[in-house]
């Protein structure tokens, strides 16, 4: 009782079976996309022919989301040199929404792509790589950024570094 609607449930063993030991009963429930997010108080009865036994259970439906995630927390350039960002991301729940990914924060002049191009569809887990081309003449210092997935219903944002260096040339020489 109290399942959302349009719910598929399944029980293994069967939902008919005879007890005379111990053992359990595995529920599968299967929820509509539809349904809303929300605790649904159940209520899970065993009856056999001389009783019926209940168990009160909370079913919690979550909206769907997404979550997006860098394995590094900085990026390190060269003045003039180009990098690129992975960010991950990971749907709950059916996520599947158009979504567009930016970053805030960047040095002046700074060219940006984004594979895939913005906006595109996510409804599984994936990952979009940002190249970042970091002008000749932005200044040397670290840059915190903010990488911001913004979809139909919500927006998820992350922090993360770009250290932008002066180019260093070595000179050696060689003796005979």
């Amino acid at each position: 009782d109290g399942l959302p609607a349009n719910t598929e449930l399944s029980f293994n063993p069967s939902n008919s079976f005879r007890i005379n030991s111990d053992g359990s009963v595995e529920i599968t429930l299967k929820v509509d996309y539809n349904a809303e997010a929300k605790t649904y108080p159940l209520t899970i009865k065993a009856t056999a022919e001389t009783q019926t036994k209940t168990l009160s259970y909370d079913l919690i439906v979550n909206e769907p989301t997404i979550e997006i995630s860098t394995e590094n927390d900085s990026l390190e350039l060269n003045q003039g040199e180009e990098g690129k960002i992975q960010v991950d991301y990971k749907v709950y729940a059916g996520f599947d929404e158009e979504t567009t990914f930016s970053v805030s924060g960047l040095p002046v002049d700074t060219d940006v792509t984004y594979d895939p191009s913005n906006p595109f569809r996510i409804n599984s887990d994936g990952s979009v790589e940002i190249t970042l081309k970091v002008d000749y003449n932005a200044e040397a210092k670290t840059y915190p950024l903010t990488i911001k997935a913004t979809a139909e219903t919500q927006t998820k944002t992350l922090s993360y570094d770009l250290i932008v260096n002066e180019p260093t040339i070595e000179i050696s020489t060689e003796n005979d």
